[in-house]
């Protein structure tokens, strides 16, 4: 790779992976704007009749909406970025942010062992796809 593609390829992935970043945030604000995520995980939670039992139900919610809207944003990037090395310079910039924003307490071997279980449900969301049709994708 040559100096002037590389930088290109640099600056591109910046600015893709802020705008990536910023798509995921107002995916938690469930179309309220400045409400706290525990606040829009309660009203989403409520919204779909799923009842929040304790402190641990609603980390699990989070958890996995956050994963879901990560793979959906992962998978639009991979269908519409021709461009490999700039689709997943941009892709490692937003994982990147989202764990820092996220899991910003996490220990090196957390955050392996959180890597790992991201990608296990990266795989459970595109086999569900892929059972169902390509089509919805």
């Amino acid at each position: 790779m040559n100096y002037s593609r590389e930088s290109s390829i640099i600056g591109y992935s910046l600015y893709c992976g802020l705008a990536l970043d910023f798509w995921l945030s107002k995916g938690f604000e469930f179309n309220a704007p400045g409400q706290s995520i525990a606040k829009s995980i309660t009203r989403f939670a409520e919204n779909i009749d799923f009842e929040i039992g304790n402190e641990n139900d609603s980390k699990k919610l989070f958890q996995e909406l956050l994963i879901l809207y990560m793979w959906v944003i992962t998978r639009a990037c991979t269908k519409v970025f021709e461009d490999e090395d700039k689709r997943n310079a941009c892709l490692d910039i937003f994982h990147r942010n989202v764990y820092k924003a996220y899991y910003k307490n996490t220990t090196e071997t957390g955050m392996l062992q959180l890597e790992k279980s991201f990608r296990k449900k990266y795989l459970e969301y595109s086999k569900a796809v892929e059972a169902v049709g390509e089509h919805i994708a």
